[in-house]
């Protein structure tokens, strides 16, 4: 029992992922193509769509950067057009209502001045 040499194997540990991200994929895409043996011919078709399988994650994640980048923008916006708004919430599991008189950007999210209190814009139930 290997517990009894350590007793903290098998706890917590690294839980496996059952997907591979794109920075993994292009990382083992690489090391395959650098460890290819120099001796065998290299298939033609094979290392055209090794590139064109690289090529298009390195572009999904592009394109996945600008979609979440105009997500947080259409986010401040949308939460900068409350000022002055009566808007109602819950922050910390207490209930906030109250006039919207600044918005700012904490950890890339906004967050609404109720009053005294900070609301985040993702906790407003009601605008009025």
């Amino acid at each position: 029992d290997i517990t009894a040499f350590d007793p903290a194997f098998g706890k917590g540990g690294r839980t496996p992922k059952h997907e591979l991200d794109p920075e993994a994929f292009m990382q083992l895409l690489v090391a395959q193509l650098r460890y290819q043996d120099p001796l065998q011919g290299t298939d033609t078709q094979q290392m055209m769509q090794q590139m064109a399988t690289l090529n298009q994650v390195q572009q999904q994640t592009a394109l996945n950067d600008k979609l979440n980048a105009m997500l947080d923008a259409d986010a401040k916006l949308k939460a900068m057009s409350l000022l002055g708004h009566y808007v109602k919430g819950i922050s910390a599991d207490q209930p906030v209502e109250g006039k919207v008189t600044a918005v700012q950007v904490t950890d890339g999210k906004p967050v609404l001045k109720v009053g005294a209190q900070a609301l985040g814009f993702d906790a407003v139930t009601e605008v009025s």
